[in-house]
């Protein structure tokens, strides 16, 4: 493993546990308003976008167990050091993520 990788890695398992953490205590506010019968519906997409967020960090500690870390799923190129650094769960290059395409646009010009 590379030290780039290592680095990597290290944020990765750091990102993986803040988000272990939200989601026990997602659950944890959940439980008390399905006891309280109150409303929780923005706790539960909270907890869904979690969830996946823990999916894509987990996806990209294998990658990187799997010597797959940081090529494309989609095209095979490299996906760049930058836009590693930026997001390391990432999976696909900015060319095939339109939503990494837009972001490393910036916002529209103001008319």
């Amino acid at each position: 493993m590379t030290r780039f990788e290592r680095v990597i890695r290290i944020r990765l398992l750091a990102r993986r546990e803040r988000l272990v953490e939200s989601i026990a205590s997602s659950a944890l506010r959940l439980r008390s308003a399905w006891a309280n019968k109150s409303e929780a519906a923005g706790d539960w997409r909270g907890l869904e976008l979690t969830t996946e967020e823990l999916r894509n960090v987990d996806r990209a500690l294998l990658r990187l167990v799997q010597r797959a870390y940081g090529i494309c799923e989609r095209c095979g190129r490299a996906l760049g050091t930058q836009r590693l650094l930026a997001e390391p769960e990432a999976a696909l290059c900015n060319d095939c993520d339109p939503a990494a395409s837009s972001a490393a646009r910036g916002p529209p010009p103001v008319s």
